[in-house]
């Protein structure tokens, strides 16, 4: 009866394992096509890490570029504005709106000097980062929503029943037939380790991941090339989500509005000479480099000496 289980237990594990890698072919046909999700969404799918700085900094630049926000600059000072009445739908993007807008700025107008109460205030760490948190589970369950994510799939609860199954029978024939037992439970920590090697993304994430897969190359190796100013804005800013970005910083020039006899505003992030050259404007680099860097202290504040043990000096926890 042990081996039994054993041998059906082996097949189910290989047959997940089979189901998985077809699934993953799927999807080899998938070429690159237009990006349709928001910044920190197309991170996530891509690469299933943490959202931080650069992921809240693309999202705000991303929204502005949607019209959603409207960027202006007051005093030499990049401001995002909004409105109770804003145009953004998803859930997740309101969130941010409401948390960066409206919590950390001020009547719906953010800059980037708001965030200097932030670095040395624990408590408005503390807060800041569950915000974040609850940003990144509020787009997990977009992802849900649009049936691209599901963390417990189906083939990941195969193998979790399988490894409960082994765990089960495995330890009750330890006692009167050891090797059957240890078999047993050797196949439920080779099954419970296959979980993590089963995506928890359903096909349609998978031809969504490919497809930004495709982009994602597409930025690393981005060249000069003559192309419409709106896209060259939304490969900079998924740029800046994917990570990339510097090879924009290196493949087209900086310059300043005024050195080509353009009007300065903070939008869009390029310009483009008569010649038809693409160039970044240095106002929009400067722009996205002290946001990306104000959210970056918040989430990383320097070491806080306290009056604590004197044992370390420094403050405990």
């Amino acid at each position: 009866m042990g081996i039994m289980i054993g041998i059906m237990m082996l097949i189910t594990i290989a047959l997940v394992l089979m189901n998985e890698k077809r699934n993953r072919d799927v999807v080899e046909t998938v070429a690159n096509k237009r990006v349709s999700l928001n910044p920190a969404m197309a991170a996530k799918l891509l690469f299933n890490r943490s959202l931080s700085a650069n992921d809240i900094t693309s999202g705000l630049l991303f929204l502005a570029n949607e019209n959603v926000l409207t960027l202006s600059n007051e005093g030499g000072t990049p401001v995002f504005k909004a409105s109770r009445s804003s145009k953004a739908q998803a859930e997740d993007e309101r969130f941010l709106i409401e948390w960066i807008c409206y919590e950390i700025g001020k009547n719906g107008h953010f800059s980037v000097t708001d965030l200097e109460s932030f670095t040395n205030d624990k408590q408005k760490m503390e807060a800041y980062l569950q915000h974040l948190e609850e940003w990144e589970r509020r787009i997990v369950e977009r992802m849900k929503a649009l049936h691209l994510y599901h963390p417990l799939i189906k083939r990941r609860m195969i193998l979790i029943g399988c490894g409960l199954l082994g765990v089960v029978t495995g330890s009750a024939y330890l006692f009167f037939q050891p090797f059957i037992g240890i078999g047993l439970l050797c196949l439920a920590l080779v099954s419970f380790s296959m979980i993590p090697v089963i995506s928890p993304l359903t096909a349609k994430g998978r031809v969504e991941q490919k497809k930004l897969l495709g982009y994602y190359e597409s930025l690393k190796t981005i060249e000069n090339k003559e192309k419409g100013e709106r896209d060259l804005t939304k490969a900079f800013i998924y740029a800046i989500a994917f990570n990339v970005v510097d090879r924009f910083l290196t493949a087209f020039p900086i310059q300043e509005a005024g050195e080509v006899k353009v009007s300065q505003e903070p939008f869009p992030l390029y310009y483009f000479a008569p010649t038809g050259t693409a160039f970044l404007s240095m106002e929009g680099v400067k722009l996205y480099r002290d946001m990306e860097q104000g959210f970056y202290r918040v989430e990383h504040p320097p070491m806080v000496y306290e009056d604590v043990d004197s044992s370390t000096g420094l403050e405990n926890g």
